[in-house]
């Protein structure tokens, strides 16, 4: 992972949403002045629900964890003995 970062040619996972997806790309350029600043991290898209002011008091509730549904369809579609 780490060599494919320096290379800026990281394989983001079939299963990430495009927020993420957009958000890891942005993080992960090979040159730091493009690279996203912490404020431009705290607003995007992937931490739209997220309330900072909270989250640096630890007033944040936990989030509970969903599956994806669609991660281990494989599984679910194969009868096994």
């Amino acid at each position: 992972m780490e060599e494919q970062i320096a290379k800026g040619e990281v394989k983001m996972p079939r299963d990430a949403d495009q927020a993420t997806r957009d958000l890891l790309s942005q993080i992960l350029v090979v040159e730091p002045n493009l690279r996203l600043s912490i404020e431009d991290i705290k607003s995007h898209k992937f931490f739209s629900e997220i309330d900072w002011k909270k989250a640096a008091k630890k007033q944040l509730e936990p989030v509970p964890y969903k599956p994806n549904p669609m991660k281990y369809r494989y599984l679910l579609q194969n009868t096994y003995p």
